[in-house]
């Protein structure tokens, strides 16, 4: 009967500390210290040697910062692992995965999204704000407005820069990206989106005389959103005359004279495209005879 007893001791002496053990590797200080004592108690004396030597040597420790996240992410941390968005779009579009699959699956996608660069999947954050999911609209709604605070700071910072000294190139180039990115990104009411569209119609003017092919191009794209003409014309001739040729050139005054609906300088365009050495693409190729069958 003693011998039987002992047996029993024993197996559950092997079992606490195999249990113990397998806390003492899983990350978290609270679980550690919790095996820790479970141990010494199960096995006095001696328990706090196997403790030490079972506790884990190279292992980082994973603080838990769960207090320091900020409440507008919605326990963000609390998700065990983080979406690989790559690797998740080489199975599925992230669109269709926040449209079609079950809920679960799009808050998950949705959340791991949020732990990354927003701004990079700005577009699918907009395209959850329709989702019929309201735990889902939710978190869409919540990183947005994270975001738009921090845009909205950081405008209201180059704003002040920008109107103590509009002579500072650099200050303007990093004030129209940054309008540029907001009005990319930011679902904005008519008037909001007016009213940023001129300030950044302003700055671009200013910045055109650079010869960048990016700003320029913004700033005929944003002329022609809101219908002056006028000045669409003014720019491509400014574009046509001191820029380098290149495809989006090409592109950008095709457009544009496509929009204005102005066939005439829309083929001289087009011939000065055909006598020059751009090549295009099959995509950009297929644009223009879309637009040349308009035309005819």
């Amino acid at each position: 009967m003693n011998r039987e007893i002992q047996i029993l001791l024993l197996l559950d002496l092997m079992i606490t500390i195999g249990a113990a053990a397998a806390w003492l590797a899983k990350p978290g200080w609270r679980r550690r210290i919790l095996a820790f004592w479970l141990i010494m108690l199960a096995f006095p004396g001696g328990g706090i040697v196997v403790a030490l030597l079972l506790m884990p040597r190279s292992e980082p420790e994973i603080e838990d910062n769960a207090n320091e996240e900020d409440s507008i992410w919605l326990g963000l941390n609390q998700l065990p692992q983080m979406l690989d968005v790559n690797k998740e779009t080489n199975i599925a579009p992230l669109q269709d995965m926040l449209l079609v699959a079950d809920y679960d699956k799009r808050r998950e996608v949705l959340l791991d999204i949020m732990k990354t660069d927003v701004l990079a999947y700005i577009n699918y954050i907009n395209t959850a704000l329709q989702n019929e999911d309201l735990e889902t609209v939710h978190y869409a709604a919540t990183g947005l407005q994270h975001v738009r605070q921090k845009l909205d700071a950081r405008l209201q910072e180059f704003s002040k820069r920008w109107q103590e000294d509009p002579t500072d190139t650099k200050v303007a180039a990093d004030y129209a990206d940054l309008l540029a990115q907001y009005l990319s990104s930011m679902p904005l009411d008519v008037i909001t989106r007016q009213q940023y569209i001129h300030i950044s119609i302003g700055i671009l003017e200013q910045l055109v005389r650079q010869t960048d092919l990016t700003r320029i191009s913004r700033l005929i794209d944003q002329l022609l959103s809101i219908g002056n003409y006028q000045q669409v014309k003014h720019y491509c001739r400014i574009l046509q005359t001191d820029y380098p040729d290149s495809e989006t050139k090409y592109l950008v005054l095709l457009k544009s004279y496509f929009l204005m609906k102005d066939k005439e300088n829309f083929e001289q365009s087009f011939n000065r495209f055909r006598e020059s050495d751009v090549r295009f693409s099959d995509e950009t190729l297929n644009t223009i005879r879309l637009w040349l069958g308009a035309f005819r």
